[in-house]
């Protein structure tokens, strides 16, 4: 029941039209890509102690070829000291994006949005369950609500977000692409 930010990749489950075989095509690699297979792992006995776990049926995972996560006589490799980086990140900001949300809704400021893809292939692919930032709302804001969502860092955020929905016509075009 919570709101989570999402980078969206693709229209449907699994899909993801910035990637094309193992070649990268957009200029920014969002976190929870950049991650690849690897997890957050918690320890059962005491939550505040965390480690890196691998999805060993993720395609990725292999003997053959790609990163080594170890060194051959012990240690982790940089490429695993990254990806713990990249994981102790997205942890942390997991509070952050917890109190961003709920200043939003205490402002009034997210609404549920649902998109309709017509494809060339015929019929038209609903997208539902997404929200965004409410702009006419975001422009009856006073001086003093803009302030203080200024000063939480929200405002930047915000109009990141807004910013990225011109997007969407983008992954449209990919998407009638393929």
């Amino acid at each position: 029941g919570k709101i989570q930010l999402v980078a969206l990749l693709g229209f449907e489950n699994g899909e993801n039209l910035y990637l094309d075989g193992n070649k990268w095509l957009a200029a920014y690699r969002p976190l929870v890509v950049e991650k690849g297979p690897f997890l957050i792992g918690r320890n059962p006995e005491d939550e505040s102690i965390l480690s890196i776990h691998i999805d060993l049926d993720d395609k990725r995972v292999n003997e053959q070829e790609g990163q080594s996560i170890f060194l051959p006589h012990g240690g982790n490799t940089d490429y695993l000291d990254n990806i713990a980086n990249i994981l102790s990140t997205l942890n942390q900001s997991l509070d952050v994006h917890d109190e961003f949300v709920k200043r939003c809704e205490e402002h009034s400021l997210i609404e549920s949005f649902v998109l309709d893809v017509d494809l060339e292939s015929g019929g038209t692919h609903r997208m539902s369950g997404f929200f965004t930032i409410n702009e006419e709302t975001l422009n009856n804001l006073n001086a003093e609500q803009l302030a203080f969502l200024h000063d939480k860092g929200d405002l930047e955020i915000i109009y990141m977000m807004l910013a990225s929905l011109s997007q969407l016509s983008s992954l449209i075009r990919k998407k009638k692409a393929v």
